[in-house]
């Protein structure tokens, strides 16, 4: 079970100041009970928070919705509760932990388990610039957001960038460097290679999942993956867009695809796992099968289609 640490300043922080006793103990259950997420999404039902708080479940509902008043300077509250779903989004508790690329993986991962889309909507908006992959529609305003705005008896709104929180751990120069990096490759548009092996990804998805819907649409989609991918014909060693092509055949179409079609939703997952996906396709090698496609002396991927479509008389 992870430890979730509380910081000093806790007790300082406005959104906490202003709140009742008892709401306080319930922003406090909610960051150290065992269903916490280091995202702040989680499963979290009235009844349960009402258990570990010792307080009874009306007044456990009264002290969540108090925790839900959005301040009058446009930043988020302190946490948001879809009580459809049992879901709770505590907003800042990203901003306590580290942001690594292990990290963000750990949180595309927990988001699929996830039920309530208004959250998911809500919290991608907040952590847009680290890239967060999720691979369901999402092009709603967050209902709850918008909910409990006007409930407070603000007027509607979407949710506004947000402000710098001075009770936010620093962010250091590594981290900021990162987030600098991530924006430069943004701002570079893909080569077209990388298009090309990106809307091959696309095509594969739907040749087994015709409904599949990135998020943003499929442009954006394709725009987004290729920037993995060009890294990966720039940076990756033995990488071109037929071997590339050939792993998304072997992980959509081929042998692999009873176990990667889930997993390979992106460049970004292409990029990650094509080492893990040829040694796969190495040792399941014979003679009509796709690991072919991995050899160093591998041809134009249509001269090996071609081949693998010849049957012995």
């Amino acid at each position: 079970m992870p430890d979730r640490n509380v910081s000093t300043s806790f007790w300082d922080h406005p959104k906490i100041r202003r709140v009742s006793a008892e709401a306080k103990l319930i922003a406090l259950c909610l960051l150290t009970n065992r269903r916490s997420h280091i995202s702040g999404l989680f499963y979290m039902p009235i009844r349960d928070l009402a258990h570990d708080a010792g307080l009874p479940e009306d007044r456990t509902r009264a002290a969540l919705e108090e925790l839900q008043v959005p301040p009058m300077d446009g930043r988020d509250p302190f946490c948001l509760y879809d009580e459809e779903h049992e879901t709770v989004w505590v907003c800042g508790m990203m901003d306590m932990g580290s942001r690594s690329p292990k990290i963000v993986r750990a949180v595309e991962k927990h988001l699929l388990e996830i039920h309530s889309r208004e959250l998911i909507a809500a919290f991608l908006r907040r952590y847009d610039t680290l890239s967060i992959e999720y691979p369901y529609p999402i092009d709603t305003v967050s209902i709850p957001y918008r909910r409990f705005r006007e409930n407070a008896g603000y007027p509607p709104s979407p949710i506004p960038t947000p402000i710098p929180d001075p009770q936010a751990p620093e962010v250091y120069p590594k981290a900021q460097g990162n987030v600098a990096a991530r924006q430069k490759r943004a701002a570079t548009p893909p080569s077209d290679a990388a298009l090309e092996v990106s809307r091959y990804l696309l095509e594969a998805i739907r040749s087994w999942n015709p409904e599949f819907a990135p998020q943003g649409g499929d442009e954006a989609a394709v725009k987004r993956w290729a920037r993995d991918i060009d890294l990966a014909l720039r940076n990756d060693p033995g990488r071109t867009p037929e071997r590339l092509r050939a792993a998304i055949d072997y992980a959509h179409r081929g042998a692999g695809a009873d176990f990667w079609r889930p997993n390979i939703l992106s460049g970004k997952k292409l990029r990650e796992k094509y080492d893990t996906m040829s040694a796969q396709a190495r040792a399941k090698r014979d003679a009509r099968q796709a690991p072919r496609l991995f050899d160093d002396n591998a041809v134009d991927i249509a001269e090996v289609r071609r081949r693998m479509e010849i049957r012995e008389p």
